[in-house]
């Protein structure tokens, strides 16, 4: 099953949205101007760049259909943090689209193709 989710995530995505809960349910979402660019390659590694000249390596995997992102290095960007997220596929119609959701921080990521 996790190779049937390692397909989903293969590939380079845009992070379109950030969305933050708040404690009562309220959300705030953040639209990128320029999106930062994830690329998760099949042999689970994979990086992060943003508007800036710097690329952050990052390895992941896919545990009971929850994705896991730790970063290579200790400087981290400020795309995505290093955690575990639910995988939650939204694509119709030809749009691919994914939501990593982070119950934890309750924060959730729009990746887009």
């Amino acid at each position: 099953m996790n190779g049937n989710k390692d397909k989903l995530v293969t590939g380079s995505w845009n992070v379109f949205e950030t969305v933050a809960f708040q404690n009562n349910d309220d959300s705030v979402a953040t639209h990128c101007n320029a999106c930062p660019l994830i690329v998760f390659a099949m042999d689970h590694s994979g990086y992060i760049t943003t508007s800036g000249p710097r690329r952050f390596d990052i390895r992941w995997k896919i545990e009971e259909g929850k994705l896991t992102i730790k970063h290579a290095e200790k400087s981290k960007d400020d795309v995505v943090d290093d955690g575990t997220y639910k995988i939650i596929d939204n694509s119709v119609n030809g749009t691919h689209e994914i939501t990593l959701y982070d119950s934890a921080k309750n924060t959730k990521y729009i990746l887009r193709k």
